[in-house]
């Protein structure tokens, strides 16, 4: 019934009983939740004609049934807003998402040593001063210490074994050469080119995988379940998870990467993808969006959301200098055109 029919009716010029108008109103409700639900598209006209065909029921009668029936809608109104309190609205697509938040702590590059005393090297330590340093606090070949690196810087070194590491940035190694092992603990990412040593075997120890080798080169990724990856570049390591389950045995140009069920999906890989941090350069070969503005996160330490999600997980090739300013980066990215990539002062948006 439109507004203007029910205006006609409320101010018609023919006087209504009390009677007519208890039916009148009662339709009319009753039309109106119908007509909100639309679940039914009644014939105005029969229903109109059905309720002036009861005027003969008494009028208490007619009142207790119109209780009963407004009863029964407003039942049925409080269930309908019910079922919106237990069944909230699903989250809309595309809302936007804070891929990686910057961390304002200062950070540096820092050695420490067994009995807690802490070495701060410069920010953007070389491989040099990181070596004298572990060299001019008598730290040798059984000791333990541990190096870690801040967001946005990497660092060489050598260990008192003669192996060197690359450490990549907001990393950390927790290095000890006690017993018949020589352990290495790491947070992040680091490259290793092991010296061999056929008694002492170099394990190196993730949160969720250990990798075991004699004397090689290969990278370990660790910074999330999600994301952590064993790729050889040399001779022979053999993968597990942290509890030595699932061993798996990689050979140069392999990559094992961590599975959710704690199995490894073992792959003949492009190195260069994964390594190629460690010579100064972003390199991605056909990766989600997401996974390289995570790296850019961590590396200039900024934060970056995503006002449209679908777009971050399109697939790209990106290489870029990591030497180089951020709005460098930047501007690569935009010459994909696959978002719009913008810069609001110390934040990444990403449309």
């Amino acid at each position: 019934m439109m507004e203007e029919d029910i205006t006609d009716i409320q101010h018609s010029s023919t006087p209504t009983s009390p009677d007519k108008e208890d039916l009148q109103a009662a339709f009319l409700i009753r039309l109106g939740l119908v007509s909100r639900q639309k679940a039914l598209q009644p014939n105005v006209d029969h229903e109109w004609e059905q309720f002036l065909q009861k005027k003969s029921i008494p009028r208490r009668k007619r009142q207790r049934q119109m209780r009963l029936w407004i009863g029964g809608l407003v039942a049925a109104a409080c269930l309908i807003g019910l079922v919106f309190v237990l069944i909230p609205p699903r989250k809309p697509v595309g809302e936007p998402e804070m891929l990686f938040r910057a961390n304002s702590l200062a950070e540096v590059t820092l050695v420490q040593k067994e009995d807690g005393e802490r070495i701060v090297l410069p920010v953007q330590a070389t491989e040099a001063q990181v070596d004298s340093a572990l060299k001019a606090n008598g730290i040798a070949a059984e000791d333990a210490f541990s190096i870690s690196t801040p967001r946005g810087h990497s660092c060489a070194f050598t260990l008192p074994d003669g192996s060197r590491v690359w450490l990549n940035a907001e990393s950390r190694l927790d290095y000890s050469g006690k017993g018949d092992e020589r352990i290495a603990g790491l947070q992040g990412e680091a490259y290793f080119h092991v010296a061999r040593d056929e008694q002492r075997p170099f394990v190196v120890r993730t949160a969720n995988v250990q990798t075991r080798v004699l004397g090689t080169q290969f990278n370990v990724r660790g910074y999330s379940p999600i994301d952590t990856h064993v790729t050889l570049v040399d001779g022979s390591v053999q993968v597990s998870t942290a509890t030595g389950r699932n061993a798996v045995t990689l050979t140069p140009g392999e990559d094992a990467r961590l599975q959710a069920d704690g199995s490894f999906d073992k792959a003949q890989v492009d190195i260069k993808d994964y390594i190629s941090w460690k010579d100064g350069y972003f390199y991605f070969d056909n990766v989600p969006l997401e996974e390289v503005l995570r790296e850019l996160g961590r590396w200039y330490n900024v934060s970056i959301e995503v006002t449209n999600p679908t777009r971050a997980k399109q697939k790209l090739h990106f290489l870029a200098n990591r030497h180089q300013p951020l709005d460098e980066a930047i501007r690569l990215l935009n010459l994909l055109k696959v978002a719009q990539v913008e810069r609001q002062g110390e934040n990444v948006v990403v449309k």
